[in-house]
Formats: structure tokens, C-alpha cells, sequence
């Protein structure tokens, strides 16, 4: 085998006009490869395309902020004590605090954000929301995103979120959106491939879209992966169910172009102090 090789490799030698050709063929796949990662973001996925190098300017990183319960335990709680306290490091440096909404309509305009700015989420539906967030998110006057999956929201609880609380919190602005119905792994069933899994999904994105538009008589149209886990196949039936934008929790900062449909989120640990809100925040 290796002597039939090195014997054609010997001929192909002698004859200069094959070896040139070869060359060219290999430059220019060489080139396409070049060109194809390039343009794609750092994910190489079609939810996530960067500006070009050129056009960057720090002012246009907008990071999401993601919160979970605020009870203090677990790596990704804190307290309301540390909530506070990221609360006034915005407040005391001048850093706007801006509704998904809005960073979606200054990205789709391909426009800048007059200051120094950060999104706010909470995902999953925890009452800390509503007892712990809530209280803040009125004497700051900052704007929330909540997603929830609908299989955590109750009609009547003394200890768990329920529909009349998130009527509640959505007069006083928090936005309430989608987390699917049961918080499944999509990633998992979209790689079974069969009917069923598929059929699964797409009740999963439609079914949490229509149970809190029906209850809270709003249009839902943002979806936090459970997870954060996504797939190309997961973006376009989040698009055929009526999303038209997704979030991830892919760390990096939202500096990107009108055409994107998944965004990065930045998870609060429990042990984030002020050195790690500048991180994200890009500040010197």
C-alpha cells in the first residue's frame, strides 16, 4: 500500500502540469474553509453571526443577565442581599438596565444604545420572583424578562408561583415569556429523530406559548431554551411555532447583527461579586 503511494506520488512529480493543478484545487478549499468560518459566529451556528471586526465598538456589547431562584442556595442562586447590591453597582455606574424588548429593537435597527447597557432574566418561575425580585424591580424601576415553564405555575399556592401572582407582576413590568410546558431536554429528544419526539417538541413550544397567552391575555413571543441547550432543527420549529427570538446560555456578549435569532446569556453564580458584573459588562 505505502509503495503503491510513494510510487504515484513519483509519477504525479514528473509531471508538473497535474502537480499545479493539484495545488489550485487545494488552495482554493483551503480559501472556502477560511471564508466559511469567518463569517460564522464563534458558535458556528445560524442563531449567532458577529458583527464584522471593523464595525465593533464596545458600546454595542449587550450582555443578558441570567437569575434563577433567589433563596441563596445552589451555584446558581443568590440572595436578595446580593441582588440588591448587583442592582445599586448598576445604578451607582451608570449602567442602563433595558427590557429584551428594547435590546432586540436597537439590534434589529442595527443601532446603539445611548450608555453602558444590560438585560435582565429570570428563568424558570420560582416565587422568589415575586417576593424577592419584584419588591427591587419597583424601587429601581428596571425591567424584567421572566421566562417560565407553564408546569410550575399554579392556579393557588401558598409556596409556589401562580397564575393571579404573574398577572400581578407583569402590571408593575415584568415581561412574562416562554420556557416550554415541562422544562424537557429538546436537544435529547430532538437526537431520538422519530415522530413522537418531534410531535413532543412542537407541544412543548406551542402549547407554553397559548397557556400563558390564554391566561395572561399577552403575546408571547421570546423562548429560553431549557437548558440553554439548541440545535439548528430546534431554531427553525421554535420559528414555525411563532418565536422570534430565542435565548441561550451560551456566554458571550450580545454584539450582534439584525439577523440573529438566538441570543447569549451570562448564568449569575452564587459567589459573583462586583469584579465579575465589570467582566461582563466589559468595563475597565
Amino acid at each position: 500500500m505505502k509503495l503503491s503511494f510513494f510510487r504515484t506520488f513519483k509519477e504525479l512529480a514528473g509531471n508538473t502540469s497535474i502537480l499545479a493543478v493539484f495545488f489550485v484545487f487545494i488552495c482554493t478549499i483551503t480559501l472556502i474553509l477560511y471564508l466559511r468560518v469567518s463569517t460564522l459566529g464563534k458558535n458556528d451556528d445560524p442563531g449567532f453571526i458577529t458583527r464584522n471586526p471593523d464595525e465593533y465598538r464596545e458600546i454595542d456589547a449587550i450582555p443578558i443577565l441570567l437569575y434563577h431562584d433567589i433563596d441563596g442556595h445552589g451555584p446558581y442562586s443568590i440572595t436578595k442581599e446580593q441582588l440588591r447590591k448587583h442592582f445599586e453597582f448598576f445604578r451607582l455606574n451608570n449602567i442602563d438596565v433595558i427590557s429584551l424588548k428594547e435590546l432586540i429593537r436597537l439590534q434589529d435597527e442595527n443601532r446603539s444604545p445611548e450608555n453602558k447597557s444590560v438585560a435582565i432574566t429570570v428563568d424558570d418561575g420560582y416565587i422568589s420572583a415575586y417576593t424577592k425580585i419584584l419588591p427591587l424591580m419597583q424601587e429601581f424601576d428596571y425591567p424584567v424578562t421572566l421566562f417560565i415553564y407553564t408546569n410550575f405555575i399554579f392556579d393557588k399556592s401558598d409556596k409556589h408561583m401562580t397564575w393571579a401572582m404573574l398577572k400581578e407582576m407583569e402590571k408593575y413590568g415584568f415581561d412574562i415569556q416562554s420556557h416550554t410546558v415541562s422544562h424537557a431536554d429538546l436537544v435529547k429528544l430532538v437526537e431520538k429523530g422519530n415522530t413522537e419526539s418531534l410531535n413532543s417538541i412542537e407541544y412543548e413550544l406551542t402549547q407554553s406559548k397559548k397557556i400563558i397567552e390564554d391566561k395572561l391575555d399577552k403575546e408571547v413571543t421570546l423562548l429560553a431554551f431549557p437548558y440553554g441547550y439548541y440545535t439548528p432543527k430546534l431554531l427553525d420549529m421554535a420559528r414555525n411555532a411563532g418565536y422570534i427570538k430565542t435565548f441561550s446560555t451560551d456566554y458571550g456578549a450580545n454584539i450582534s447583527l439584525h439577523s440573529n435569532y438566538c441570543y447569549r446569556r451570562h448564568h449569575i453564580k452564587k459567589d459573583f461579586n462586583e469584579t465579575n458584573l465589570k467582566k461582563i459588562i466589559q468595563m475597565r
